[in-house]
Formats: C-alpha cells, sequence, structure tokens
C-alpha cells in the first residue's frame, strides 16, 4: 500500500480491517510519548492500545487501536500488538517523507514570495511560470497580510502555508515577519477569515494585517501593513484581523518603533480632557468627538448626542476652561488626530 502512494490512514483503515475494531493515526498533540504499547480499559469495557510513531528521537504521533474487551481472555493478542507496533515503524517513514515534500514545497513558496516582494513592482516571465507550476496566477495575488503573534514565528509561518495552499496564494517569512499573498476579492472578509483560522491554529493571541497591493506592488503593502500592525501593538491591540485603513494615516505620522510616541501625543492632546472625565463623570472627549464629526456644526452634533443646542454650548465652554480658549485655532489638527487615536485606542 505504501509502494503504491497510501497515506497514514489508508494504512489505519488497513489496519482496522486486519485487527478488527477501529485504528486512529493521532498527531504529536493528541498522542502520547510513551516509549512503548500501552493497553487499557474503560468504563464501557472498550480496550485501548496506543503505540508511539518514532523516527530516531524525534516524536511524530502515535496509533490507537480500540476494540471491544473479549472477557475471558487478555484485552490484547501479542501477535496483534507487535502488528499494531510494526505499523508504527512503516507510519514514522511515511510522515517523514510527506513533511519533507511539505518542507520543499514550503521553501519553495517562502522563496517565491520574497524573490516578488524584492523585485516588486512587477513580474518576471520566470516567476510568472514557476507561479503557475504551483497553480498560482501570480497576477492575481493583490492582497498582502502580514501576521504577528507571541506565539512561535516558525508555527505562525507554517499555518500560513496551510492558508495560502488553499486559497492560492504564497506564504513565507520576509524581513523576519510571517507574510503571505492572496487573490482577494473581499479584503476585509479575507483578513477576518485568515485571523479567525491562524487564532484556532495557534492557541494565541494574534495581530493579522492586510494591504491591497496595487499594479504588483507588494513591497509597499508589506511596509504599510508592517507599519499598521505596529501602531496596533501601541495601541494595545494584540488579537485583531483588519485591512489597513483604519490605521494607515498614524502608521504614516509616527515612528512605529517608538511606541511612546503615541502616549506622549495622546497626554498632550486629549490627556486633560480624558482626565477631567474621569474625575467628574462627564463626557467632553465623546462630545467633542461628536462636534468634529459634525464638521463643528452645533445643530447637528445637538442632534446626534439628543441634548439641546444650549446644552453643547455649555459643554463645549467647559472644553474651553480645560484645553484653553483657543483649542478650536491653534491646536485643531493636532486635537482631531488626538481625538481619533484615543477612540481607536479604546476600540474593542
Amino acid at each position: 500500500m505504501v509502494l503504491e502512494g497510501g497515506t497514514p490512514d489508508d494504512v489505519a483503515q488497513l489496519l482496522a480491517g486486519q485487527l478488527g475494531g477501529s485504528v486512529t493515526v493521532l498527531d504529536r498533540a493528541a498522542g502520547h510519548h510513551s516509549g512503548r504499547v500501552t493497553t487499557s480499559v474503560d468504563a464501557e469495557g472498550v480496550a485501548h492500545s496506543v503505540a508511539p510513531i518514532r523516527a530516531g528521537d524525534s516524536y511524530l504521533g502515535a496509533l490507537s487501536w480500540s476494540r471491544e474487551a473479549v472477557q475471558g481472555r487478555g484485552v490484547s493478542d501479542d501477535m496483534d500488538l507487535r502488528t499494531l507496533e510494526r505499523a508504527t515503524h512503516i507510519l514514522g517513514l511515511l510522515i517523514l517523507k510527506e513533511r519533507a515534500v511539505a518542507d520543499a514545497s514550503e521553501r519553495l513558496s517562502g522563496e517565491l514570495l520574497t524573490e516578488l516582494m524584492v523585485g516588486s513592482p512587477g513580474i518576471s516571465p520566470s516567476q510568472r511560470s514557476r507561479a503557475q507550476a504551483r497553480q498560482i496566477d501570480a497576477d492575481r495575488l493583490n492582497l498582502v497580510l502580514v501576521a504577528d503573534s507571541p506565539a512561535s514565528s516558525t508555527d505562525l509561518v507554517r499555518h500560513l502555508h496551510d492558508i495560502a495552499r488553499d486559497r492560492s496564494g504564497l506564504a513565507g517569512e520576509h524581513l523576519g515577519r510571517a507574510t503571505m499573498i492572496v487573490p482577494s476579492a473581499d479584503h476585509d472578509h479575507t483578513v477576518e477569515e485568515v485571523h479567525r483560522r491562524l487564532r484556532r491554529a495557534s492557541g494565541a493571541p494574534v495581530i493579522v494585517v492586510g494591504e491591497r497591493a496595487v499594479n504588483h506592488d507588494w513591497s509597499r503593502a508589506f511596509t504599510l501593513a508592517g507599519r499598521c500592525g505596529a501602531v496596533m501593538r501601541a495601541l494595545g491591540h494584540t488579537d485583531r484581523g483588519v485591512t489597513t485603513g483604519r490605521y494607515a494615516l498614524y502608521a504614516l505620522i509616527f515612528d512605529v518603533d517608538r511606541a511612546a510616541e503615541l502616549d506622549r501625543f495622546l497626554d498632550t492632546s486629549v490627556g486633560p480632557l480624558v482626565d477631567y472625565d474621569q474625575r467628574r463623570g462627564t463626557d467632553l472627549v465623546g462630545t467633542l468627538g461628536a462636534y468634529y464629526d459634525h464638521r463643528a456644526n452645533v445643530a447637528a452634533t445637538a442632534r446626534a448626542l439628543h441634548v439641546h443646542v444650549n446644552t453643547l454650548l455649555k459643554r463645549l465652554d467647559r472644553v474651553s476652561d480645560v484645553l484653553g480658549a483657543d483649542w478650536r485655532t491653534e491646536n485643531d489638527l493636532g486635537l482631531q488626530l488626538g481625538l481619533q487615536l484615543y477612540r481607536l485606542r479604546n476600540l474593542t
């Protein structure tokens, strides 16, 4: 069966047919690390024998055989257990072979991704043909995603490779970041789906930022996505999948390598209003945000806040008491930027 291209699952089905019961191949996380076959009987009278799959010192998983325990004799036949154990040797070689093929495929995918990044904008005939050999249309790769997580970077890249295969894209590590390029018709939906899959696969918080690549300029998209990810971390957002639209402006303004700049800017721009609200139980920050949202139109702002115009004017006078009477003229742009950043930081 193996020589004819059988998979580990095929081997398990063949064993089940020979031994009776059911045979399951367990991965490294679900298996056990014992060096020998172990057998136990559960409360329902079902016997379970588990044999580890190893290759040298490497633990690759386990083979589990379950069947009804026969009363009056042992729960296992020595010949059957030897058959189970010998099957793990075959599976070890088969798993190593599959890994080698997968590693080679991932390496080629990562190399091509790096070439496209470094050489962008544009695609060479060689790159296009190599992508086609992998059933990938390089001209349709219009979304760059950059992922970051406290989990292992190697594991994150491996999970991206799985997603890239499903989406006819490329994945790899570029400039130290887990990166993927895929074709996408709905960028927001794609980023959210990739975030969900990475979150589930890694079991840890993960940031995924996507940026549209225009005219095959993947490098520019990668740079902006990476900078937006840094802004997200600086704002305390550690588990989210978004496109760059919400963060791009701040990524261009602030040095993402010095996250403290954001804190200082917020302290000097909206910090006095935030402190006042916390001490007095007011919402001057929300009032001022609505005021700018409605282009300083007092009547429209009052309607949006469901308050009388006079009430709104009193609140704006209080803003003047806190920030100074010239807040509408001298520091208007900085204040608006600070309000937007403050909202973004407190986004749930």
